[in-house]
């Protein structure tokens, strides 16, 4: 991670030599991957010398540690709070890192205006390509998925270019009918009406299946416009993965 990178090797500042020595445990925790620890050892510091706390930078190295816990919602809500103070000359190419990570993050998360504005005031280049959901091309309409599926079982798969689960969905909406036809035409009333209660409940399914369809569906062509136009912007995203 780009940010834990930053911060483990070049953000130690100049102090006292006692203080440098308490600011460098929770760093060498880190180097070790005990996480955990390194947290308790941030919030004591914090809690002990507040002013410490700020100078040595160590609100960066919660959220690298947090990152690596795969709480990232933690460390995306550390993140934001440090964004949203002045920056200092000493510490602009972590915040840049930092911003560039919380706005991938936001994506991921679909809080479109909230990534656009972290990735404009950290200053970053291509903001009008950015890619919040407005910009990307061939995604498809949820509810055209789900009003096909109403009118005919399994239809609303189509919009969404899942012809294989189409295919299953006629077939099995088929067999329904001829089954009904069956029992209607013999006049096997009990039949009919277990086959009704099967039909109704897959007839729903059906419908919400669709959906979910058209939802992932969107979600894949995003990432994948997300990803592409990370790599394409090399330059200005590099260390970042936007997963």
């Amino acid at each position: 991670m780009a940010i834990a990178q930053s911060v483990s090797f070049n953000f130690i500042p100049n102090l006292p030599v006692k203080a440098k020595q308490s600011v460098q445990y929770p760093f060498y925790l880190w180097y070790n991957q005990d996480y955990y620890r390194s947290i308790s050892a941030i919030l004591r510091i914090k809690n002990e010398s507040p002013t410490i706390y700020q100078q040595a930078g160590l609100d960066y190295l919660s959220v690298a540690n947090y990152y690596h816990l795969h709480q990232k919602d933690k460390a995306l809500s550390i993140a934001k709070t440090i964004l949203k103070k002045p920056a200092l000359p000493k510490d602009r190419q972590i915040r840049i890192a930092l911003a560039k990570w919380s706005a991938c993050r936001l994506l991921v998360d679909q809080q479109d205006k909230q990534a656009l504005s972290v990735w404009t005031n950290a200053g970053l280049p291509d903001a009008e390509t950015f890619p919040v959901t407005k910009q990307v091309q061939g995604l498809v309409s949820v509810r055209r998925a789900k009003i096909y599926s109403m009118i005919i079982p399994g239809s609303g798969f189509l919009v969404s270019h899942s012809y294989w689960k189409a295919i299953g969905s006629f077939t099995l909406n088929a067999s329904f009918i001829a089954g009904g036809y069956y029992l209607g035409t013999h006049k096997q009333v009990m039949g009919a009406v277990v086959l009704l209660f099967f039909a109704t409940g897959w007839y729903k399914g059906s419908m919400n299946a669709s959906v979910e369809a058209a939802q992932n569906y969107n979600q894949t062509i995003k990432k994948e416009y997300r990803e592409e136009w990370f790599r394409s912007y090399s330059d200005s995203t590099k260390g970042v993965h936007c997963e």
